[in-house]
């Protein structure tokens, strides 16, 4: 692209001596350049590129030095001049195609196992392009045959210099379509093309750059496994069949029985049939030719017991070095025999009183596939008893379908109940008896002589684990709900120790002479903010006050030591509250152990009270010489036994 005379950039210069007013000019200033790519407008200062083009891939940049020298630069001596270096970077775009290096002809490849966690490492070809960063970019396409057997994995090369591109790209087999027996040689065209046109000239604007190599791609023997022609074959057996029989193949050749599974080796190479051992277990009733692959029957077998049968057939490499196998799958289908008799349902008839027709038929089954499974039913020659013999000559059998009930001339009410022999036949005359019982109907209704199926009553057989499970689970729920309280009413019989917390709301509080104490805020001697409640003694105190106020308040901090230890305390902490046991919910002194009692002074009446030690305190403390007025103006005075007594005034 030619780019002559294109403006690259312009320097500007200044002089003092351009302003001394005086028409010197000696502050005027030229520009010169010297170099084969650019020039200069000695006037202005323009920098424009010479006529020609300018080649990045040659050089990236290029540094000029311009001079300005005053005076306009008409004077060779004693001009004044400066200079200045000018970096100019050249821009790239895209006037380059991608090439192939170096450029080869032939290359090989193993042919692609049938193992694909083997693998098979591509083979890179190195593909340059001069331009950089978009126009630098390459994409590949393998021309038809060769894409279906090989595809491009392409990435930058990392470690190529900053001033071209270079281009891995790898040439890969796809999984499974190189196969040297099939195809050994492979004719391919790689086409490596840029994504954007040539800008560089006129003829070749908007042609998109692009190279091409032709590979001569050689397969390579690889050993491997025998392979089978089908994925699965599919073997019928009579179960009747006697050991030794030949399996055949369904739906295979009708003038024959085709038995064998049939394996071929890439290579040629020996290798033997076997089952695989995973298959052979116990009573394992299949057998295989090594060298033929001829399946055949070792031992019986019973539709009845399992219809079909599955497993691998291995085809192994006699070579001992290198032991490959192929692998198919095998399903044999046991042809049924009509060689079972009829299945009846075990069941008991039932007549209702008066009735003729027995209840709930009887349903019976052939348990083999026979192109007729008709089932016929007759009364059985021998039964228990001549009696018996007798009542059926006036009974018949209704058979329909799979069904029969008993029918009878006349009700059979006087001989219920007995026990009935009936013989059941299929086509090929596999027989089988069976007893049933013929009984009275427990449950008939009245209305239209229907006897109530007994078994509809009960949970039916796929409902009954979930019964069973409702039922466990509404006993583990109770039980839990059980053991939860029993653990909470420890619990809190623990926590509140020995004696039931107290409550003022609760009247029928029966503790007696109990001291509970609390804190007292600082106002008592004997203050604390963690102890439990204890009976305290008074009459071991000193007869000096202080010395009383001082032991008492001694035991007490005493006892509340103990009390507030870890193992002892078991109570919130009370004031000192001095509760009395009553005589029961109707007693008239229940207001002296109650904080919160609905009965006032003047409510109680003491007077009355008979002498003796259980109200006798009670009454000094209470009754006044005054009838009808109550006092509690008393003081505790202590004798020389240390027994204290209350005193009235």
């Amino acid at each position: 692209m030619d780019i002559s005379d294109t403006l690259v950039g312009k320097v500007v210069a200044e002089d003092a001596d351009a302003s001394d007013g005086y028409g010197t000019g000696y502050g005027d200033i030229a520009y010169f350049l010297d170099s084969p790519f650019f020039r200069i407008d000695r006037n202005n200062g323009n920098i424009y590129v010479k006529k020609g083009n300018l080649n990045r891939e040659e050089s990236t940049e290029y540094t000029v030095t311009v001079t300005a020298v005053d005076g306009g630069g008409k004077s060779t001596t004693g001009a004044n001049e400066a200079s200045v270096k000018v970096l100019v970077k050249i821009t790239d775009i895209n006037d380059n195609g991608p090439k192939f290096l170096p450029m080869i002809n032939e290359i090989s490849f193993p042919e692609v196992p049938e193992d694909p966690q083997l693998g098979i490492d591509p083979f890179c070809l190195k593909v340059e392009d001069l331009d950089v960063g978009k126009n630098g970019d390459v994409e590949f396409r393998i021309q038809s045959p060769g894409d279906k057997f090989f595809y491009i994995q392409d990435r930058r090369d990392s470690s190529a210099p900053a001033e071209k591109t270079i281009i891995d790209a790898c040439l890969t087999p796809k999984e499974g379509k190189l196969d040297y027996e099939t195809q050994n040689i492979h004719q391919i065209s790689i086409e490596a093309k840029n994504t954007r046109p040539v800008v560089s000239s006129a003829a070749k604007a908007g042609i998109i750059p692009s190279d091409t190599i032709n590979l001569t791609v050689k397969v390579l023997n690889v050993n491997e496994a025998p392979q089978f022609k089908e994925d699965l074959y599919i073997f019928e057996i009579l179960e009747n069949a006697d050991p030794d029989t030949r399996l055949c193949l369904r739906n295979g050749d009708k003038a024959g029985c085709k038995s064998v599974v049939q394996a071929s080796d890439p290579e040629d190479d020996a290798f033997e049939y076997k089952i695989d051992d995973d298959a052979i277990r116990n009573n394992f009733p299949f057998n295989i030719d090594p060298r033929s692959g001829q399946l055949t029957l070792q031992s019986s077998v019973d539709r009845e017991a399992k219809s079909t049968w599955e497993f691998d057939v291995l085809a192994t490499n006699t070579d001992e070095f290198e032991q490959l196998e192929g692998r198919t799958r095998v399903r044999v289908l046991i042809k049924d025999v009509d060689d079972m008799p009829p299945n009846p349902e075990e069941s008991v008839i039932y007549f209702c009183p008066g009735g003729r027709l027995s209840q709930w038929p009887i349903t019976f089954s052939d348990p083999d596939e026979s192109v007729d499974n008709s089932i016929t039913a007759e009364f059985d020659d021998e039964q228990e008893s001549s009696v018996i013999k007798d009542m059926l000559k006036k009974m018949s059998l209704n058979t329909d379908g799979n069904t029969l009930q008993l029918k009878s001339e006349d009700s059979p009410d006087a001989q219920l109940p007995f026990n009935l022999k009936i013989k059941f036949a299929d086509f090929m005359k596999n027989t089988k008896s069976m007893y049933f019982q013929v009984k009275s109907c427990p449950s008939c209704q009245s209305e239209n002589g229907t006897c109530i199926d007994e078994k509809k009553l009960i949970a039916p057989a796929s409902l009954q684990p979930q019964l069973w499970l409702a039922i466990l689970l509404a006993i583990c729920c109770s039980l839990f709900a059980l053991i939860s309280f029993l653990i909470w009413n420890h619990n809190k019989s623990h926590k509140l120790g020995s004696e039931v917390a107290y409550l003022p709301s609760n009247i029928d509080d029966v503790r007696e002479n109990v001291v509970m104490y609390d804190n007292e805020a600082g106002e008592a001697p004997c203050a604390d903010t963690r102890i439990g409640y204890q009976t305290v003694p008074l009459n071991k105190a000193s007869r000096d006050p202080a010395i009383q106020d001082s032991r008492l308040c001694h035991t007490i901090d005493h006892r509340l030591k103990n009390a507030s230890s870890t193992e002892n305390f078991t109570g919130a902490p009370w004031d000192s509250r001095l509760l009395y046991k009553y005589e029961g919910s109707n007693s008239v002194l229940n207001s002296l152990s109650s904080l919160n009692s609905h009965l006032t002074e003047r409510s109680l009446d003491l007077r009355n009270f008979a002498e003796g030690n259980k109200f006798g305190l009670v009454r000094q403390l209470f009754h006044s010489s005054v009838p009808g007025s109550l006092h509690r103006n008393v003081t505790i005075e202590m004798d020389s036994d240390e027994n204290y007594h209350a005193m009235l005034y």
